[in-house]
């Protein structure tokens, strides 16, 4: 979904990347990339809102809100 300059997008956390198994906290993702992560799906379980602490499992998808620029900066981080 885009809205002007704000992206609201569906981003993998490809198994094979080494962002996989971390937590947004550790990986720094506000910061890094400008994006928020606004949920965690990972099958059936899903997680609004993660803290910083939540780990980004392998295979699992995330809600990502920024820009355009932001959310791109967020799928590479995630991707392998």
């Amino acid at each position: 979904l885009r809205l002007d300059d704000l992206a609201i997008d569906w981003v993998a956390v490809d198994p094979a990347s080494p962002s996989a198994g971390r937590t947004s906290g550790d990986l720094t993702v506000r910061t890094s990339t400008g994006a928020s992560i606004a949920a965690v799906m990972d099958g059936a379980a899903a997680v609004p809102g993660p803290g910083p602490e939540v780990v980004l499992p392998a295979g699992a998808t995330v809600v990502a809100v920024g820009t355009l620029d932001a959310v791109e900066r967020l799928r590479a981080l995630l991707g392998a």
